[in-house]
């Protein structure tokens, strides 16, 4: 099961987006994409000449493999390699109450910036329906006619953005894949975000001051 999926991880779709920051933290940094990446998946859908849809059934997070009694379509996230930290601008962004919309009190301060490899490894079981959801996930890694690529705002990591592209597309057919009528595909993602930090900052409140001379 994935945890706090209440708010739901959201595609970045026009530039004019604004962004809010909140206190709310659930998974470090690193895990923090893997769970935006499966969220956007869990919500997907795949169209089909007809005007069918069909969507993941099961999406495992943190797994290599999705579960041993899923029904398919389904997929599996989890991170491929090595997570490589790199200097950050240490930009500071006020926090927001999520039920107020209203400033907190806590300041968020940017400490580094991640990148990660990714490996999305998703199962089905007729090729004309892997077909399908490859071109659909080809779409879902390009959603907007606005922007380049996938930027996601993430709830469950202080609601702060992460993007996502698509490197590689990997076909795994094996005699024992055939046998089963299993049509895997493994997608290689690129994933970079911010890793930051709550601190309680002093703010600087403008005061206006007015000087009265006592001449005429």
């Amino acid at each position: 099961m994935l945890e706090g999926r209440n708010p739901m991880t959201r595609a970045i779709l026009e530039r004019g987006d604004r962004q809010r920051s909140t206190a709310n933290r659930q998974y470090s940094a690193s895990k923090s994409l893997i769970v935006a990446i499966g969220e956007y998946l869990r919500e997907l859908q795949f169209p089909i000449s007809g005007g069918a849809h069909v969507k993941f059934v099961a999406v495992a997070i943190m797994k290599a493999e999705p579960e041993t009694n899923a029904k398919y379509p389904s997929a599996a996230v989890f991170p491929e390699s090595s997570v490589d930290y790199g200097q950050s601008d240490a930009a500071i962004q006020y926090t927001y109450d999520d039920s107020t919309g209203q400033l907190d009190g806590g300041s968020l301060v940017g400490v580094s910036e991640i990148k990660q490899s990714i490996s999305i490894h998703v199962w089905t079981q007729e090729e004309p329906q892997r077909d399908n959801i490859l071109a659909g996930l080809e779409d879902a890694f390009n959603p907007s006619p606005d922007m380049p690529g996938l930027i996601l705002e993430m709830p469950h990591y202080f609601n702060l953005r992460a993007s996502f592209s698509l490197d590689r597309v990997t076909y795994e057919d094996s005699p024992d894949d055939n046998t089963f009528r299993y049509r895997k595909l493994l997608l290689s993602v690129t994933g970079m975000g911010p890793m930051a930090r709550i601190h309680e900052l002093p703010r600087l409140i403008p005061r206006a001051e007015v000087e009265v001379s006592g001449q005429v």
